[in-house]
């Protein structure tokens, strides 16, 4: 027994092989979230489905739910737009693969659903258009994680309430250095120099690095305010650190991204 068909648009997550000539598709759909399919015909080349079952598809798909499965039965697949571009440029391809995988990686709730479809396919089309990959994959992570409603509070410290993002001295005229701000995926936010600890979900942050960061939380369609090679070395550290906290799990596909820098 079966559902009634749906239709919208989605975009493809993950092709896996699957018998002589199909696939199964993983997608995230416009309005109701992730789902799994058998795409029939989609490896032979006289088949209409050829095109649909690759990764960043964005495609119309017709399905409807299976009672007692949870895979859905896909009625009708076409292409919207292929995003082909992005297989001609390999470091926009590994930063997209990234950001899909952090989709299949996490609980999207239906109602977060619209959210995750458009800044996934922002990030996408941003990548295939020629927007350098760390920056974009940079404007993803924050708005990935405010959907998840764990974005990082970035202007005080959660332990002591300070505000954070400053230079500041210590006790005796000291300058404190400047890599003693942390980002703890343990507490939600940020450490000061003051209260720094120890542990494998903190990841230091400079006070450059934070108040750029600041910056793009508070204004994130702006890009008057620009990270430098550093921002974005450390920000991706932290991020990582913080999301492998958050899934559970690590993103492999961050891997290739460490390896072509």
């Amino acid at each position: 027994m079966m559902a009634l068909p749906h239709e919208e648009e989605c975009l493809i997550l993950k092709p896996l092989d699957f018998r002589e000539k199909d696939r199964i598709l993983t997608f995230l759909a416009a309005t109701q979230g992730k789902h799994s399919g058998v795409l029939f015909g989609a490896k032979s080349i006289r088949s209409k489905n050829l095109g649909v079952s690759e990764p960043f598809v964005l495609a119309r798909i017709q399905f409807s739910e299976r009672l007692h499965s949870e895979m859905v039965r896909i009625h009708h697949a076409e292409v919207i737009r292929s995003h082909i571009g992005l297989r001609r440029n390999y470091q926009a391809l590994l930063h997209a693969s990234y950001c899909a995988e952090l989709a299949l990686l996490s609980e999207i709730p239906p109602q977060d659903a619209p959210v995750c479809f458009r800044i996934l396919l922002e990030v996408i089309e941003r990548l295939e258009a020629g927007s350098p990959p760390e920056e974009a994959k940079l404007v993803f992570e924050l708005n990935f994680l405010k959907m998840l409603g764990v974005l990082p509070d970035f202007e005080r410290c959660g332990v002591c309430d300070r505000t954070v993002g400053k230079a500041s001295g210590a006790s005796g005229g000291q300058t404190v250095p400047e890599m003693l701000h942390q980002l703890d995926a343990r507490l939600g936010g940020v450490r000061c120099p003051q209260c720094v600890t120890r542990h494998s979900d903190v990841a230091p942050l400079a006070p450059g690095t934070l108040r750029f960061v600041q910056a793009r939380v508070q204004l994130p369609g702006s890009n008057g305010v620009r990270p430098t090679r550093s921002n974005l070395r450390e920000l991706d550290r932290a991020l990582f650190t913080y999301l492998r906290s958050h899934l559970g799990r690590e993103p492999k596909s961050h891997a290739l991204l460490t390896n072509q820098r």
